[in-house]
């Protein structure tokens, strides 16, 4: 492991947690450290704060989620479930607009093979997205907003409770935070803070999941995203019950997120027992805390199937040459003044450069990217813009380590990474040839000006073919055991 400023923010969480063996560490049955890495190794990552309605704390967003959850009619949120079913899918409400309707990029496909389901949904951004596509689907938001009242009321009248915990957890994550943090004694304070407020959720989320297993009675659950307080303690819950659990990948999956990572190779009691990934691409380089044969490359359905859908499309205009800037909260450094450095340049030659946000950016772009504003950069700062509608009209890309830069190679783009910290995450992508990590905006202008063009293909080496029967076939396996 590489040590000090070489050091990836990953590495150094892992280092840590290795060093102080945090996972262990546990309080009532609730472990600290385990629901709260992936919130500290994201404060550290992103450049810029997250909006507010995403904060976990927001006492706005809080009151409004609240009102929307008590006007949200009761059957949507309690299933009515005669007889026992075969599969509880569990997706985060992250959908895209597709046909006047929303879809959920994970769960939709594979829940359309499995009629003996249910779909539970978990807010995205204290909201969800109407009318969704999805059939038998219900909301968490109930079992959530329980907890978190349960939780903050707990935390007001235990005063004496909470000031042991504060105690308690100060002592024993003070030093490891202190050097993920370098002493910023507000963050720590903020890190500590959440890990009382999730111990005072844990009960009571628990025993509401407790009673919603009891009630549906799944065979399965099938999950998108498993580091959530929500969905861990459902993954507890789970476990107690003998229920398997699987995560499909959301997202391009490596050995620099600390989601699937842990420094301690034993159970870690939310983790998933399966894990369904794209390829065999970075499968080696994964320390998940499950054996190596239950991570299952299985490809992604609905990748496949939009890859299918837009690959003869006419909407691309001949002779047009597009870059896409594929922007996300984690970099937003530098890299407005990247596209409209290449914009300047490469613009006279007849090239148009599209900076794509991602959705957690809408609302907020002009603050964040002040050069955009003023510039002739496109900028896409709507919903209703397929992802993969830009693919098919762009000849090239350009991001740090999104997931969206896989589904542009497999669109046959020429794609660049820009050397930002976490660039890594693409390395063994550039090794393999499929990408170029580029420094400057010189480097970028000079290897568009050259016009090289790839073939259009769905690159195998990141996205294993028949997705959704792969998928399919090895569920009912896991079923079947």
């Amino acid at each position: 492991m590489l040590r000090g400023a070489l050091m990836t923010i990953t590495e150094r969480l892992l280092h840590i947690e290795s060093k102080y063996d945090l996972n262990t560490y546990e309080v009532d049955g609730f472990h600290p450290w385990t629901y709260t890495r992936f919130l500290i190794w994201r404060d550290i990552s992103y450049t810029q704060a997250m909006p507010k309605e995403y904060d976990w704390k927001s006492p706005s967003a809080f009151i409004r989620n609240t009102f929307d959850v008590l006007r949200m009619p009761f059957r949507r949120c309690i299933p009515n479930v005669r007889n026992p079913l075969d599969i509880c899918f569990v997706c985060s409400g992250r959908r895209l607009l597709s046909n006047g309707v929303y879809e959920s990029r994970t769960t939709d496909d594979i829940a359309e093979v499995f009629h003996n389901s249910i779909t539970l949904e978990h807010p995205y951004g204290y909201k969800h997205f109407f009318p969704a596509k999805t059939e038998n689907l219900y909301y968490s938001d109930r079992i959530l907003l329980g907890g978190t009242i349960s939780g903050m009321i707990c935390r007001f009248f235990k005063k004496k409770l909470k000031r042991k915990l504060y105690k308690r957890f100060t002592l024993a994550f003070e030093s490891p935070l202190r050097e993920l943090y370098s002493n910023d004694e507000n963050k720590i304070c903020k890190a500590i803070d959440r890990m009382i407020l999730f111990y005072f959720m844990y009960k009571p989320l628990y025993k509401m999941y407790d009673k919603f297993l009891s009630a549906v009675q799944p065979k399965l659950l099938v999950e998108d995203v498993h580091y959530r307080i929500d969905t861990m303690v459902l993954n507890e819950v789970a476990k107690i019950k003998n229920i398997p659990v699987i995560e499909l990948a959301h997202g391009m999956i490596s050995d620099k997120l600390p989601m699937y990572n842990y420094s301690l190779s034993s159970e870690i009691k939310p983790f998933p027992d399966y894990l369904f990934v794209f390829s065999d691409f970075v499968i080696d380089t994964l320390s998940a805390p499950i054996p190596r044969d239950q991570v299952i490359p299985v490809g992604y359905p609905y990748f496949e199937r939009q890859i299918n859908l837009f690959k003869n499309s006419s909407i691309k205009t001949p002779n047009e040459k597009i870059i896409i800037f594929l922007s996300q909260p984690s970099i937003t450094i530098g890299f407005d003044k990247l596209a409209t450095k290449v914009q300047n340049i490469i613009a006279s030659k007849g090239w148009k450069v599209v900076f794509k946000l991602h959705p957690r950016e809408f609302d907020r772009w002009r603050e964040d990217y002040p050069l955009l504003v003023e510039s002739d950069v496109e900028v896409i700062d709507n919903p209703q813009t397929h992802l993969y509608e830009l693919f098919v009209k762009c000849t090239a890309l350009v991001g740090v380590n999104s997931t969206s830069i896989y589904e542009g190679i497999g669109f046959g783009l020429n794609a660049f990474i820009y050397n930002l910290p976490g660039s890594e995450d693409l390395n063994a992508v550039c090794n393999e040839g499929l990408a170029i990590k580029i420094s400057c905006y010189e480097d970028l202008c000079e290897a568009l000006l050259a016009e090289q063009r790839n073939d259009f293909c769905a690159t195998d080496a990141l996205w294993k073919p028949n997705a959704l029967y792969n998928m399919s076939n090895e569920i009912k396996r896991i079923l079947n055991k």
